[in-house]
C-alpha cells in the first residue's frame, strides 16, 4: 500500500497532491490491526496450480446500492473476497501456447512478467483499492474501476467506437464512459484497467491517482489549517 497509494517525492511520478493551490506529499504507512479496520481479505498462496484471481466486492455503504450488501452476505471464506499469491508454477488460460499456459513464478521481487512478489504488491493495492474508492465514490464507482470496466462481467470496456452490439447486449453498463489505452507516459491509474496492457507493467508509474488519494485522505476527515 505504501508503495502504490503514497505520492511523494519517492516516486517516479505522482509525486505530490493539490490542496487549493498548496502541494503536498502524502506518505502511506498501513497499519496490521482489528480496531478500526476495513474488511479482511483472506489470503491464499497458490502454487502449481491454475492462476487464481484477487477478488474484492468492498464493503456495505449507504450509496442506495444493494450489491455490496448482497456480495458481503456471504460467509469470509476465501472464495469471492481474497488476496491470492500465485508462486511457483502456475498455469495461465493462454490458447495455443507451446508451454500449455504454464510458466514459473519466481519470488525474487523484481519487475518482470513472473515475479509473485511484485504481482502481490500490486494485487493487494489494487483490491484494497476498491474499498476506499466505494467508501467515497460509491459501488459503481468501485466496480467499474472508475468507468475503464463493466459493472458485470467485469471486463475491460473497449475504447470510443470499438463496442461490438455482443458486448453492449451482455454487458452491465452504469457508467456512461469508454475504455482507455494503457498509457504510454505519465502516471498509470493502479484502480484502472486498460487495453493493450503489455506484460510486465511498467510498474514505477503505476501509481494511485491524485482524486483517489484525496478521497482517502478525506474519508480520515482530517483538517488542515
Amino acid at each position: 500500500m505504501s508503495i502504490y497509494w503514497g505520492r511523494n517525492k519517492n516516486r517516479k511520478c505522482g509525486n505530490f497532491v493539490t490542496v487549493v493551490s498548496d502541494s503536498y506529499e502524502v506518505y502511506i504507512n498501513p497499519i496490521d490491526t482489528k480496531d478500526n479496520a476495513m474488511n479482511s481479505l483472506p489470503l491464499i498462496y497458490n502454487t502449481n496450480n491454475g492462476w487464481m484471481r484477487s477478488g474484492n466486492p468492498g464493503g456495505s455503504y449507504s450509496d442506495s446500492n444493494l450489491d455490496d450488501d448482497a456480495m458481503n452476505l456471504f460467509p469470509d471464506t476465501g472464495i469471492i473476497q481474497r488476496l491470492s499469491y500465485n508462486a511457483g508454477y502456475i498455469k495461465h488460460g493462454w490458447k495455443n501456447d507451446s508451454k500449455d499456459g504454464w510458466r514459473y513464478h519466481n519470488e525474487l521481487g523484481v519487475n518482470n512478467a513472473y515475479d509473485a512478489v511484485m504481482e502481490f504488491k500490486e494485487t493487494a493495492a489494487h483490491e484494497l483499492g476498491y474499498e476506499f474508492l466505494q467508501a467515497y465514490g460509491g459501488t459503481v464507482y468501485s466496480w467499474q474501476h472508475k468507468g475503464s470496466s463493466y459493472y458485470l462481467p467485469q471486463d475491460t470496456k473497449p475504447t470510443k467506437g470499438n463496442e461490438t452490439t455482443w458486448e453492449k447486449v451482455t454487458h452491465w453498463d452504469e457508467m456512461e464512459t469508454d475504455g482507455e489505452n494503457y498509457p504510454l507516459s505519465g502516471e498509470i491509474d493502479i484502480m484502472k484497467y486498460y487495453n493493450n496492457e503489455p506484460n510486465p507493467k511498467d510498474i514505477s508509474r503505476l501509481v494511485a491517482a491524485e482524486k483517489d488519494v484525496l478521497g482517502l485522505i478525506w474519508l480520515t476527515k482530517l483538517n488542515i489549517k
